[in-house]
């Protein structure tokens, strides 16, 4: 427990600094793409085919496969963390805020902002910090690498992995079953809620 703790604290400050930039270049991307509704259009057609066989899922399925493709993106976004000096970690925040934007371009006929908050809320709240946990910690791996690279003064980098492994599984993994339930069974009530 107190390694988890300690891996939290470690990532702290870059956890507050990535929420922040993802929600600002969410909201950023949904006002500014709206100049590009037709690219935007486009841009979601594209990522909604490739996640195709997901949004034809229903019930159990459905929380199996979002929980898969959930972990998948975390685990990258950690991972890459490995390669030092370029953080890319961060570009999937950047990524994800702009994604954001954009779906709610693309639904902006259809649902008022506040009916797409409402939409995002109950699985976000869980989705979008285990995400950005997992950024957060592949940053802080980034970092550690650099600066022993460097010669300069790092975290001794087999606890921190293994920290930071735990902290994936034992935090992130937990947030991530929640969210895909959630989005699953509730969030189509509250689509429905909303659109009928």
């Amino acid at each position: 427990m107190g390694s988890l703790r300690l891996a939290l604290r470690e990532i702290k400050k870059i956890f507050a600094f990535l929420l922040l930039a993802f929600i600002i270049i969410g909201l950023v991307s949904s006002l500014t793409l709206v100049e590009y509704r037709e690219f935007v259009e486009a841009m979601v057609d594209n990522f909604m085919s490739d996640k195709a066989d997901i949004l034809i899922s229903e019930g159990w399925q459905l929380a199996l496969e979002l929980f898969n493709n959930n972990l998948q993106a975390s685990v990258v976004a950690y991972a890459v963390g490995i390669l030092p000096f370029l953080f890319l970690s961060s570009f999937t925040v950047m990524v994800n805020g702009a994604l954001l934007g954009a779906v709610y371009v693309y639904l902006g006929g259809f649902i008022s902002p506040v009916g797409y908050i409402m939409s995002l809320l109950p699985h976000g709240i869980f989705e979008i910090p285990a995400f950005i946990i997992s950024v957060s910690l592949g940053i802080k791996l980034c970092l550690e690498l650099s600066r022993k690279l460097m010669r300069r003064d790092y975290l001794p980098l087999g606890p921190l992995i293994k920290r930071q492994l735990m902290t994936l599984l034992f935090i992130v993994v937990p947030l991530l079953i929640i969210a895909a339930y959630i989005e699953a069974f509730i969030t189509p009530l509250i689509m429905e809620w909303l659109f009928f």
